[in-house]
């Protein structure tokens, strides 16, 4: 069984979502609608046979990484 892992980070201008590694929707102006948003392509996963994580960073977590033109290596 494969397993499908949705990642939400902050972004410089809201909250991104990363699947397997690769940006998936757009920018969401809060981590709920972001969450909300995984949940949703997580159906997706779930219908096809696959299992889902999804990674939500805690408050003190999001406030932690540093916005820069380099945010991206904050998710590696």
């Amino acid at each position: 069984m494969t397993k499908s892992i949705f990642n939400i980070f902050k972004a410089p201008l809201g909250w991104s979502i990363y699947s397997d590694g690769v940006k998936i929707g757009g920018i969401y102006e809060s981590k709920e609608a972001a969450f909300e948003a995984a949940a949703v392509a997580a159906t997706f996963a779930v219908r096809d046979g696959a299992g889902v994580q999804i990674n939500v960073p805690s408050a003190p977590e999001a406030d932690e990484i540093e916005i820069s033109r380099n945010w991206m290596s904050a998710i590696k």
